[in-house]
């Protein structure tokens, strides 16, 4: 089971290569390169909570949904005009997460991995 599930995680890494023509798998939204750039997610691997610096945004609004490995939606991460998110995973699983950073210009997903 374990290695169905790392090659399946595997394989959905490996369609989150970023090129000048690719679209965010789920809503095929343009990828926000911005986004790529901007936006670091820590400790990954992650055991209680994850922080989400968002310091390195010049001043964009993004949305922020962090879903499971078959992209269901988990927990929609709210903020309120703050450079660092910390997100609480102690009642997660262990196991592949994604959170889908959505802005005006495009979106941007993210693996986060919960132990």
């Amino acid at each position: 089971m374990n290695k169905i599930f790392y090659a399946l995680s595997l394989l959905l890494l490996l369609t989150f290569s970023v090129s000048a023509h690719d679209t965010d798998p789920i809503t095929h939204d343009p990828i926000d390169k911005s986004l790529l750039r901007s936006i670091r997610v820590y400790p990954n691997p992650a055991t209680t909570t994850a922080t989400i610096d968002l310091s390195e945004l010049e001043n964009a609004e993004v949305s922020i949904i962090l879903m499971n490995a078959v992209f269901q939606e988990v927990q929609k991460v709210e903020y309120q005009d703050t450079e660092f998110v910390e997100i609480d995973l102690t009642d997660l699983a262990p196991g592949v997460y994604y959170l889908r950073f959505k802005s005006e210009s495009g979106a941007h997903v993210k693996r986060l991995i919960k132990v």
